[in-house]
């Protein structure tokens, strides 16, 4: 497929790999291999600081735990990932944008941005990333404060876009797993009915979540456009990994030198499993309270369902291609328009046709049949660990009795 491995930067081509005569014009992994750990590279004016804020769907989480686990070895090659818990930038994106909880306010988030900050401002390392979706629904001014706390740092915006024919189904999953009730059919509808003021989980409006030149305008607004990155989401039979590769090479490092894990993306659930969860939460309401993430989004969906084998792909309604064409011509029209430098390439924004009219699309309707299929081997799996949870838990009992 042409393009599929190639990166064009203000309308010249160039490899999204640094191995090769093809990928000579990329900068070199690791600028200075002469010194150490937070001494490589070290820039004169500071640290290059990549604020990667998203987007939506778009194997974010993946990123942050590559990031996460990879920390000390990242660190050691110049790279800092400046949090001191897996999800403390949760609370640093949030404060910076005066965020609430359900719960109100949290005091926890109060500075968490500053400190942040700081951490990234005194590395002395090549390089620092900082990764939320939040940032993407950044207003202008609080680009600017993000931008500000971080000088003298040469501050970069890192923005991962994916197609929409995958990046709505994919979103339809994540809103359910956060007990939204609508169909797949009325999620879509929703969006196309209120276009810019939709709103996602997080209350961030639709050009946030899905226009990817809208986020990037908002961040011009103090940064040049060779310092906005656009990385694109490869086709759906691209190698796993491809993501990774593209985002470690934009920051300056070699993509395999780091554990990535054993599949490379997230993990997912299927049109049948994500359907069983929109029942489960009609089923359920509100009776779980704040236990509903750890029982339903991280157990029931992401342990047991996403485990399950081959699952049916969640597909976008056929009557809304045409929708799904217009608005993605519009977005790679506008990012080529931008002058950014784009990792990967703007084609692959561009959605799939849909098989024609009476071909399978592989999001053929969910029948009772399935469901019943997915919600026994649930319960199976539920009722397996519990018991192999109660022996755990019986066994200090045993040897205290043994003991007596």
């Amino acid at each position: 497929m042409p393009g599929k491995n190639a990166t064009k930067t203000h309308g010249r081509s160039r490899s999204s790999t640094s191995h090769g005569p093809s990928g000579q014009d990329r900068r070199p992994a690791h600028p200075d291999s002469s010194t150490d750990g937070a001494n490589r590279g070290r820039r004169p004016g500071g640290p290059a600081v990549y604020l990667h804020v998203g987007g939506s769907r778009t194997g974010t989480a993946h990123l942050q735990d590559v990031l996460w686990k990879n920390r000390a070895a990242l660190a050691a090659d110049g790279v800092l990932y400046p949090l001191e818990r897996h999800s403390e930038h949760v609370a640093a994106a949030s404060d910076l944008r005066g965020l609430q909880s359900d719960d109100g306010w949290n005091p926890q988030w109060e500075g968490a941005w500053l400190r942040i900050a700081e951490r990234a401002r005194t590395w002395t390392g090549s390089g620092v990333v900082i990764s939320d979706e939040l940032l993407a629904g950044a207003t202008e001014q609080q680009a600017r404060q993000a931008v500000e706390s971080l000088r003298p740092a040469e501050v970069h915006v890192v923005l991962v876009a994916r197609d929409l024919a995958r990046q709505l189904p994919s979103d339809w999953q994540e809103q359910v797993k956060h007990q939204n009730t609508a169909t797949h059919e009325q999620f879509v509808d929703h969006l196309i009915g209120l276009g810019a003021e939709a709103a996602g989980p997080s209350g961030d409006p639709f050009s946030s979540l899905y226009d990817a030149p809208s986020v990037l305008e908002t961040w011009r607004a103090c940064l040049p456009p060779e310092r906005l990155h656009v990385v694109t989401v490869p086709r759906a039979n691209a190698p796993n990994g491809l993501v990774w590769r593209r985002f470690a090479e934009l920051i300056g490092v070699d993509p395999g030198r780091y554990e990535i894990g054993v599949s490379g993306e997230e993990t997912s659930m299927g049109a049948v499993e994500t359907e069983l969860i929109r029942r489960v939460n009609l089923a359920v309401g509100d009776r779980l309270g704040d236990k509903y993430d750890a029982l339903v989004r991280f157990y029931l969906a992401d342990t047991i369902l996403a485990s399950r084998p081959d699952p049916m792909r969640i597909a976008l309604p056929r009557e809304h291609y045409s929708w799904v064409l217009e608005n993605s011509q519009r977005i790679v029209a506008r990012l080529r328009e931008g002058g950014y430098d784009v990792v990967g390439d703007l084609d692959e924004l561009l959605p799939v046709p849909p098989p024609a009219e009476g071909e399978p699309d592989g999001g053929e309707d969910v029948t009772l049949s399935d469901l019943l299929d997915a919600a026994i081997e649930s319960t199976a799996c539920i009722l397996e660990h519990w018991s192999w949870a109660m022996e755990k838990e019986s066994r200090p009992r045993d040897r205290v009795q043994e003991a007596d």
